[in-house]
């Protein structure tokens, strides 16, 4: 299904409790469908929710990698329009909620178009830096079973530079930009084959002036804490989100 840029999905409670929507970004890859347990979740803590889906392949794919311009962008930058699309179509102040790769498009979003009604970010399984390649070598084994090492190492390769040239290095620009005190909940699984917790530490240690939540689960691997470790990922969440929340009056 072909997505248009700045499109929104509303999945809206009868009576919200809180003036904060939540908005859901999904990871790189998911369909609307793959979010469902997450809005049903969102829902149920008395939020309206909306998902903004991203299209996952530019038809200038080609194109952009032989653009310096376009190269420097990337798809991190392609994803960046559609979520800052999707994000003025929201009415009222929002709590992000984001998931791996795309969790570098929010962080430029916010960067881009300096928003101030975004009043919290989940960040579940990102950002990261140091991984470099690395991290899409572990998505075409981990994910899509690319048996043949070369192979493997060649879209491994095509893949990492097409999100865009030093995109680890720009989310350091990107969260200093953050207003004091803006809080954020890091969300990562001890035993991520794709993003190790030590990278995205890389990422959060020198951000003293963020308000910074974490939630680590040590048998927790990539995505799966709502599915298969929800007595802890949940209760987390939601004490994190109704402390930054505004209640309906």
């Amino acid at each position: 299904m072909q997505i248009s840029r700045g499109i929104k999905i509303n999945y809206n409670v009868k009576k919200p409790l809180f003036k904060e929507s939540v908005v859901l970004i999904p990871w790189y890859g998911a369909k609307i469908a793959s979010l469902k347990a997450h809005v049903y979740f969102v829902n149920s803590l008395g939020f309206n929710a909306s998902v903004i889906p991203l299209t996952w392949v530019n038809k200038n794919l080609l194109y952009d990698i032989t653009s310096l311009k376009n190269l420097k962008t990337g798809m991190i930058g392609y994803w960046e329009k559609q979520i800052n699309d999707g994000l003025d179509k929201i009415d009222g102040d929002k709590i992000v909620f984001c998931f791996s790769m795309p969790i570098f498009s929010v962080f430029q979003a916010l960067y881009q178009k300096k928003r101030k009604d975004i009043a919290g970010i989940v960040c579940d399984g990102g950002p990261f830096s140091g991984l470099g390649w690395k991290i899409s070598w572990g998505y075409f084994t981990q994910e899509s079973h690319v048996s043949n090492k070369l192979l493997r190492l060649a879209v491994s390769m095509i893949s990492f530079y097409s999100f865009g040239r030093n995109f680890e290095k720009h989310i350091f620009t990107h969260i200093e930009s953050l207003p004091e005190k803006f809080p954020v909940l890091s969300v990562r699984g001890g035993k991520d084959p794709l993003v190790p917790p030590s990278f995205i530490d890389n990422v959060f240690i020198q951000q003293k002036h963020l308000d910074l939540y974490t939630l680590a689960l040590p048998d927790g691997v990539h995505l799966n804490d709502l599915h298969n470790f929800s007595d802890i990922y949940k209760p987390k969440i939601e004490e994190f989100v109704n402390q930054i929340a505004t209640p309906a009056k």
